[in-house]
């Protein structure tokens, strides 16, 4: 019975219907990431911005004469330039982290049609050995539901 059913995975039917939801699927991750991407790039323009205020408070503390407590105003304005620096530079490191995190969720739709023809072509020949090898490596789970199942890819992270 689940040779049956991962079979039916390599028709074309199901095939287009597991490529349209993957597509659907990718389109949305591409969506956030380019989101993601646009908010990185306003937090980058935002820390170059903090470094150029930060460099010209420092500059001026070294060409200026300034009173103890002006010095002590610019510095504590320097802190907070400081503090401030690395909370966005912190900002888009989690930005560049959740945009690697939703490429990787990208399904790889090319490589599972491979896989599933390629099963579909030589599951007559393959032995216990290589088909037991095969379903470990490209099925994550198979459940059953009754006398039906439902097979859960590795590749297909749907």
């Amino acid at each position: 019975m689940v040779l049956a059913k991962l079979l039916d995975y390599a028709s074309e039917k199901q095939l287009t219907a597991i490529t349209k939801k993957a597509a659907e699927h990718n389109r949305q991750l591409e969506k956030a990431v380019a989101a993601l991407k646009s908010e990185m790039t306003g937090l980058e323009q935002r820390l170059q911005t903090i470094k150029a205020k930060k460099e010209k408070y420092l500059n001026s503390l070294i060409s200026k004469q300034f009173s103890t407590s002006e010095r002590k105003a610019i510095n504590g304005q320097i802190e907070d330039f400081s503090l401030t620096e690395k909370q966005t530079q912190s900002d888009i490191y989690k930005a560049q982290l959740e945009i690697a995190t939703k490429q990787d969720a990208m399904v790889p739709i090319d490589q599972f049609k491979e896989q599933i023809i390629h099963f579909k072509l030589n599951q007559d020949a393959m032995d216990a050995a290589q088909l037991g090898g095969w379903l470990k490596a490209n099925v994550k789970a198979v459940t059953f539901k009754g006398s039906d199942a439902d097979i859960a890819f590795t590749l297909l992270g749907l």
